[in-house]
């Protein structure tokens, strides 16, 4: 059965895994906290769930637009004045899901 005949269960799976990890995510991201350690975990999440990574999870600050991936020496931590995105892709079988959460500390909330 192919996805336009309904079967979604992998496209099911795959968001409840997505969205599971950017919320386990966003619960880490603090002023302090390092970025790379946030990236991993995420990562981790989404493989303890039974996922994998369409691309390596990012995190994108003010001045960098797009994909940002944490490097293994990444020294850098989340500041106070910060805006960034968090992205998150997460694939399942033959599918991919693609989500963003923005958040911005400067005015303390999430958009």
């Amino acid at each position: 059965m192919n996805v336009l005949e309904g079967d979604f269960k992998d496209w099911d799976k795959s968001g409840l895994i997505a969205g599971t990890a950017l919320e386990f995510g966003r619960k880490m991201i603090k002023p302090g906290v390092r970025v790379l350690d946030v990236t991993l975990a995420v990562e981790k999440k989404i493989f303890d769930m039974g996922g994998e990574l369409a691309f390596p999870a990012q995190i994108n600050f003010n001045e960098i637009a797009a994909h940002d991936c944490a490097h293994h020496n990444d020294d850098r931590v989340f500041k106070e004045e910060l805006s960034l995105h968090k992205l998150i892709l997460t694939k399942l079988q033959h599918t991919i899901v693609h989500i963003i959460m923005m958040i911005e500390f400067s005015k303390k909330k999430m958009l």
